[in-house]
């Protein structure tokens, strides 16, 4: 049992008495030592919903768009979860409400001690912005945050900017975090 664990032990706790369904973590992706959270929306209707885990293997269309980066960012330097970590019951402001009232982002980032990027995927994701930057500035980590497009087929199909330059978009959010990441020299 590692940090990541405790955690999920602690957001089920505080949710004594409701109906959650909460995946869990990958087991290979680089969990307590991951140094890049992936940040998505929620476990939907596929994906962690069906598999009970949040895994870039899940077959689904955001977890095949994250494995097309895995040149770029090898999922054993990330760990990936949902702003919103259970399946929405309500709004998404309701939701978010309730994943700030219980600081879920701040306790994520304790038990992910070597997170030194954030990417945010997809609006939800990005509403809690300002909460990565609270607990960067309260802890004293440097944790740079980075926005990318959520990857699911309706966040990498947009009627303004195409398919192509959404995917894009992601494949360069990845590009800049494992610059972050990496070593000097270190391609």
């Amino acid at each position: 049992m590692d940090a990541l664990d405790l955690y999920l032990e602690d957001v089920k706790r505080v949710h004594v008495g409701k109906l959650i369904d909460l995946p869990e973590f990958s087991r290979y992706d680089g969990r307590v030592e991951a140094r890049v959270l992936l940040l998505f929306q929620d476990p939907g209707r596929s994906g962690a919903a069906v598999s009970g885990v949040v895994d870039r293997g899940n077959d689904d269309p955001s977890a095949k768009a994250i494995r097309e980066t895995e040149d770029v960012l090898p999922r054993e330097t990330t760990v990936s979860w949902n702003a919103i970590p259970w399946a929405q019951r309500g709004t998404v402001s309701e939701e978010l409400m309730e994943v700030r009232r219980w600081e879920l982002v701040p306790r994520l980032l304790d038990a992910l001690p070597e997170a030194r990027v954030a990417i945010l995927c997809g609006g939800v994701a990005h509403m809690l912005t300002v909460d990565v930057y609270e607990y960067a500035h309260r802890s004293g980590r440097d944790i740079l945050v980075l926005h990318g497009p959520h990857p699911s087929n309706r966040g990498l199909n947009d009627r303004w900017f195409g398919r192509g330059a959404r995917k894009r978009w992601l494949r360069k959010v990845m590009e800049q975090a494992h610059d972050h990441v990496s070593p000097r020299g270190d391609g």
